[in-house]
């Protein structure tokens, strides 16, 4: 039996190497394994007798929810009496050790499809709900689906640019010659199922001792190898092409009661088991597929859009992908006159100029009237004298400055007295030309801001305090012109030297506060005066007054 096992896991093992190799992966495992059987404190996992474990394994996917792997295991297994609360009562304590190697083969099963870390774009959304999009048709972010092609969803994006999907969502956008500009892996991750078959190999290393130290012979060890049944399950996480991470709970029935060299002895009647926990590392042979892109030819007149001047438009090679309707050698892009052939030296329209200022008379405004060609043919007026021509002049009949567009301003505030709220008075743009208006907290920062008051040793402003500067930083941000002193101040209970550092420290936060709400360092001074400026000198309450800060704006 065990030479049928361990052929079937080689033709296994074969057949994952003979396979593709962009489908092939290998993968190491590292973890922990413990025992269960007649020496085990538990009948789950046992932390107290785990023991590091590793492996190594082929394998490839055969369908999309299924995938085989084959490889090689590595386990160290112990227990002992010594681990039970009852040891003292035993005639005998029993202990192993065991070195177990193990060739395995197992099917995994995928029962779920992948669930995407990445939500979706819209161009993927595009992708997932194509049924609702006709081929060829445009989505409302200018993007046009095409059918697909070679397993691949294409996106026609403007100028060339296409965007391919696979079938998990993974996404390739190239420029117009077909070079890859950017690809973005779609992440997943996908619980499974697995059960197989492996051929085990141990040498158990066992002792038996009364609790009095005399030592007691051990049974026979009958079996040195066996074939288990491994099974479990766990979550892989797919976070690159080619490399993958997957933890797993595994459990391995042997069939046997002499895993750990105890029989008869203890519990004859159940078989020993163990278990692995650990994690994996897959790395997938080969490179990842990518689609292989053509130069983009959108309007399909066999020149590539990168070459193409006219992409949108079937057009003639000799004109770089542009049409010309007039045939007069000059492609429509910069014919003036598509439609009536002309020369180059009049870009492509007739000669017919009737006023002779060199404008053409289709284009000239004012054709029996010489003019210039900013006017499209008219001659130049300035109707109200100030030097600003009518065709620029904002105001064309009051006089004005050129600054304004040639509109007057007579307050001088830089805005016209057409858009200006009080054209009499300087103000700003955002009032409309007016003065500022200050309103009733201004007003009231203007005539003295209320103290901050902070509790005993402490610099902690308090739900009031942050309040006020708050209402302090507002005004500030808005009027720029307006500094602030903030002054410190704490009570007698301490040495002189430490209040003036406290102080200094109940200032230098309120300042930190009001840099945090946008307001320049520059502007914000501030000092500690200790105890040498109380509100009133004695008293507990007049302590609590005394532990301020006081604030004094100045231009």
């Amino acid at each position: 039996m065990k030479y049928t096992v361990t052929l079937a896991i080689l033709v296994v093992i074969m057949g994952c190497l003979h396979a593709q190799p962009e489908r092939t992966e290998l993968n190491t495992s590292y973890g922990i394994s413990t025992y269960l059987g007649d020496l085990s404190t538990s009948d789950y996992f046992d932390l107290g007798e785990s023991n590091f474990a590793f492996g190594a394994q082929i394998g490839m996917p055969v369908h999309p929810r299924f995938a085989v792997r084959a490889g090689a295991g590595f386990f160290r297994l112990s227990g002992t009496d010594l681990n039970r609360t009852d040891w003292r009562e035993l005639h005998t304590i029993m202990s192993f050790e065991t070195t177990l190697y193990e060739m395995n083969a197992r099917l995994e099963w995928y029962p779920f499809k992948p669930q995407h870390l990445r939500l979706y774009n819209e161009e993927e959304l595009a992708v997932e709900f194509k049924m609702f999009v006709e081929d060829g048709q445009y989505t409302r972010s200018g993007m046009r689906i095409r059918d697909e092609i070679d397993g691949f969803y294409l996106i026609q994006q403007e100028m060339g640019t296409r965007i391919l999907f696979d079938k998990r969502g993974s996404r390739w956008e190239f420029d117009q010659s077909g070079r890859l500009l950017s690809f973005t892996y779609r992440e997943s991750v996908r619980p499974f199922l697995f059960a197989g078959g492996a051929w085990a190999r141990f040498n158990v290393e066992a002792e038996s001792n009364r609790p009095d130290g005399e030592t007691v012979s051990v049974e026979p060890q009958l079996e040195s190898e066996r074939l288990v049944i491994p099974f479990g399950g766990g979550i892989r996480y797919d976070f690159h092409p080619n490399w993958s991470l997957s933890g797993e709970l595994g459990l391995r029935y042997t069939g046997t009661d002499y895993l750990d060299g105890f029989s008869k002895t203890r519990n004859p009647e159940a078989n020993d088991w163990y278990v692995f926990a650990g994690v994996s590392v897959h790395y997938q042979l080969g490179a990842y597929r990518e689609p292989q892109i053509e130069p983009a030819d959108t309007d399909g007149d066999g020149v590539p859009d990168m070459a193409d001047e006219c992409p949108y438009t079937a057009g003639l090679a000799d004109l770089q992908g542009c049409p010309d309707a007039d045939g007069d050698g000059i492609s429509d892009k910069t014919d003036e006159c598509p439609e009536r052939p002309g020369p180059i030296s009049n870009k492509g329209c007739p000669l017919i100029d009737s006023d002779g200022d060199g404008i053409l008379d289709e284009n000239d405004q004012c054709p029996n009237t010489a003019g210039i060609p900013r006017l499209r043919g008219c001659p130049e007026t300035d109707q109200d004298d100030d030097g600003v021509p009518d065709d620029l002049d904002e105001c064309p009949l009051v006089a004005g400055t050129p600054a304004l567009q040639g509109c007057p301003d007579a307050d001088g505030d830089g805005i016209p007295d057409y858009r200006d709220d009080c054209p009499g008075e300087y103000g700003l743009p955002d009032y409309d030309g007016c003065p500022s208006p200050i309103d009733g907290q201004i007003s009231q920062l203007l005539n003295g801001i209320p103290a901050v008051r902070f509790d005993e040793e402490t610099v902690d402003l308090g739900a009031a305090g942050r309040a006020i500067l708050n209402r302090v930083a507002i005004f500030l941000r808005q009027y720029p012109q307006y500094n602030l002193q903030i002054t410190g101040h704490a009570d007698d209970f301490s040495d002189e030297e430490r209040n003036e550092q406290l102080s200094r420290r109940r200032a230098s936060f309120c300042r930190q506060f009001l840099m945090a709400k946008g307001v320049s360092s520059q502007r914000l001074f501030y000092e500690g005066v200790g105890s040498t400026d109380p509100v009133t000198p004695v008293g507990e309450t007049s302590n609590r007054l005394n532990r301020r800060a006081t604030f004094n704006l100045f231009r």
